[in-house]
């Protein structure tokens, strides 16, 4: 969890609360754009909520394999009304 962010279960929440949610969130921010990240971004839009996913590296995937990382945006992301923000370190400061 990022310094200075708390989980509530109904504002902020981890990936493994998110799976049990009892309620469609109309907007999610997703922290990170790893597996984890990129697995909700697809489940929530397919669900029909909004995504913004934040990255703190100055790209998207950075640990991914750069064709895997290319093939990822353009099957998973790019179809999809997914917002990216790169280069942001979210923070409850």
């Amino acid at each position: 969890m990022p310094r200075g962010i708390e989980t509530d279960g109904k504002t902020v929440f981890t990936s493994d609360e998110a799976i049990r949610l009892d309620w469609l969130p109309e907007w999610v921010a997703i922290i990170g754009s790893g597996y984890i990240g990129l697995e909700f971004s697809d489940v929530y839009t397919a669900l029909g909520s909004e995504v913004t996913m934040i990255e703190a590296m100055d790209q998207l995937m950075p640990t991914f394999d750069p064709d895997i990382a290319k093939q990822a945006e353009r099957v998973l992301i790019k179809p999809r009304d997914i917002e990216t923000r790169v280069g942001l370190i979210a923070s409850g400061d």
